[in-house]
């Protein structure tokens, strides 16, 4: 985390969710399509 920059704005930390949630859908999207159940993400 860069000290150097000012506090996010509510915008940036809305952003960063939303991209975490789109890795996750991501991630959950490529095990499907590979065939693979893995019992840590039921």
């Amino acid at each position: 985390m860069r000290t150097d920059l000012p506090v996010e704005t509510a915008q940036a930390g809305t952003l960063r969710q939303v991209d975490n949630m789109m890795e996750m859908l991501v991630d959950k999207t490529a095990t499907w399509g590979a065939g693979i159940h893995l019992p840590s993400r039921a």
